[in-house]
């Protein structure tokens, strides 16, 4: 029989210990709490990283029409490939793949332009923020835990050297500035068996970069 998963909570264990962290501008923030559980999710670029100042020029409306494709290419891209196992069934390896194809996007590319034909600065700053709200429901692209190292060790592990997350965001193009970083610290939440939590973030919401 599995272990059992013990996680009590009380009136002072509250979300509110949950901190989420935008890349890269606030990476110094991030804590050197040690052990919990972290993950890693898309968010919208921040209008002045799009290069959006004001003028809602033909400029700046091509810049967002640029990066509402390549997420919408993104999202609709990534996905996990059958994993491979050998004949006794024990799994060898968990694959992601990425296409993207500009051809396709012709299309989108065009309903999206016409669509934000005209838009004054005003309905470009509504329109990025009920972007970040809509990216913000996409499940984690990787969930991990933090054992005897501090949350700003991980991330620093990942954002420095070679991790299996690193590397599929080099695969897939996906930059730092379109990441949040949310750590959850295991004191906080009187989480005992953290690798067991773990599973249980893997198993609902399929990471798409987390070993499994």
């Amino acid at each position: 029989m599995g272990k059992i998963l013990s996680v009590s909570c009380c009136q002072c264990c509250r979300f509110d210990n949950m901190q989420i962290f935008k890349l890269r501008h606030e990476i110094n923030k991030i804590p050197k709490t040690e052990n919990g559980i972290y993950w890693f999710k898309l968010r919208f670029p921040r209008k002045d990283s799009l290069g959006i100042t004001g003028s809602a020029s033909e400029e700046e409306i091509n810049k967002l029409v640029d990066v509402i494709c390549q997420f919408g290419s993104l999202i609709n891209n990534l996905s996990i490939k059958k994993s491979v196992t050998n004949k006794r069934g024990i799994m060898l390896m968990n694959t992601y793949a990425f296409t993207l194809s500009s051809s396709s996007n012709k299309g989108q590319r065009k309903y999206i332009s016409r669509a934000l034909k005209g838009k004054t600065h005003s309905d470009l700053d509504n329109l990025i923020e009920m972007l970040n709200l809509a990216v913000k429901e996409i499940p984690p692209l990787y969930v991990g835990i933090t054992e005897k190292q501090s949350f700003r060790e991980r991330f620093d592990q990942h954002f420095k050297t070679q991790t299996s997350f690193s590397e599929g965001l080099v695969e897939t193009g996906i930059k730092w500035d379109w990441l949040s970083f949310t750590t959850c610290p295991q004191h906080e939440y009187k989480i005992n068996d953290l690798k067991e939590v773990e599973k249980l973030f893997h198993y609902l919401l399929k990471p798409i970069f987390s070993k499994r």
